[in-house]
């Protein structure tokens, strides 16, 4: 009789979340691990952070997460009593570190904990503020505290510093940077996929999947747009196919994709060319269902409870998440899937 193989050792990842939204933070961060084919053995979370129990993570995976703030490896899950004992477990060599507490902790208190975990460490370390070789960071969980080493800090800055308004080709209107990635993480397309965005605009989710390592195919129907995404991808030092094309076009264009990522006009009539928006989604999300594969995810943003409804005639929705831009516009972050 042969012996079950053993299960891979898991890490337990905790991403610190950014609390922009109640639940895309969390989604983002699942879809991430999830894109990468990691499969997830528990989740635990709180509105601030998301733990999960995962095989061995590669730095890539982690890296692709848009709405956290840091990404940790969990030392100890626990009480108080736990955490100066797991500190003074951990072998410094000699090198810098720095402990930071996050959470609901006043400033006395934090120093408080700062000052015990530090003190417990192995003597060798030596702490520097400014730019330690390693951060360990106190955190609370519920009722619990974590003790966590950072493995990853997102480059929150770095998307801040691609907003459109600071690209060579820009338009009023387009997603924050960290929402384009988000968006691409929803789609769980692989790095090395073929992603597509049919409405790509001024590049924005181009830019992003190209930066996560995917093989990126961006049209519009507005050459202008076509070219400026050309521009922008050029410009960031980035790869992708872009042309000009109607979105009933582009699948004799590009055949099968792994994913899609694309937020499409949402009423105004020069970006439809006159045609009512809910016509334009139908023949939408027709291509999306003839391009993708069976488990394949289309990840859009959408207006309306009336577009989401038009995209389930042709996919199945398999998550959402609305956020208000203003009083009189919602746009809804959904991932849908074509069913097995």
């Amino acid at each position: 009789m042969k012996s079950a193989a053993p299960m891979e050792p898991v890490v337990r990842i905790a991403f610190e979340l950014s609390r922009e939204h109640p639940t895309l933070p969390r989604a983002d961060a699942l879809a991430a691990l999830e894109a990468e084919r990691l499969t997830v053995r528990s989740v635990s979370f709180t509105p601030q952070l998301l733990i999960v129990d995962v095989p061995r993570p590669s730095r890539g995976a982690l890296e692709r997460v848009a709405l956290s703030r840091y990404v940790d490896r969990v030392l100890a899950l626990g009480p108080w009593s736990s955490i100066p004992r797991t500190a003074a477990r951990i072998r410094l060599g000699g090198g810098t570190f720095r402990v930071r507490a996050h959470g609901p902790f006043s400033p006395v208190e934090k120093r408080d904990l700062e000052k015990q975990v530090g003190g417990s460490m192995d003597a060798t370390g030596r702490v520097d503020l400014e730019a330690p070789e390693r951060e360990f960071r106190i955190l609370r969980h519920g009722e619990d505290f974590v003790l966590a080493e950072v493995l990853h800090e997102v480059e929150r800055s770095e998307m801040e510093a691609r907003k459109v308004a600071r690209r060579p080709f820009s338009m009023p209107i387009s997603l924050h940077p960290k929402l384009a990635r988000a968006l691409v993480n929803l789609s769980r397309c692989p790095r090395g996929g073929r992603i597509l965005d049919p409405f790509c605009g001024t590049g924005g989710i181009a830019i992003e999947g190209a930066r996560l390592g995917m093989r990126v195919i961006a049209s519009d129907i507005q050459e202008k747009m076509a070219v400026g995404t050309a521009s922008v991808l050029a410009h960031y030092g980035l790869k992708g196919e872009t042309f000009a094309s109607d979105v009933g076009e582009v699948p004799r264009r590009v055949g099968r994709v792994d994913a899609i990522a694309t937020d499409p006009p949402y009423g105004r009539a020069a970006s439809t060319r006159g045609e009512p928006p809910e016509a334009l989604y139908r023949r939408a999300f027709s291509a999306f269902r003839e391009m993708l594969p069976k488990g394949g995810y289309a990840a859009v943003v959408l207006p309306s409870e009336t577009a989401i409804t038009i995209g389930e005639e042709f996919l199945r929705l398999e998550e959402a998440h609305t956020l208000r831009v203003h009083k009189s516009l919602t746009r809804t972050f959904c991932a849908f899937v074509k069913s097995l």
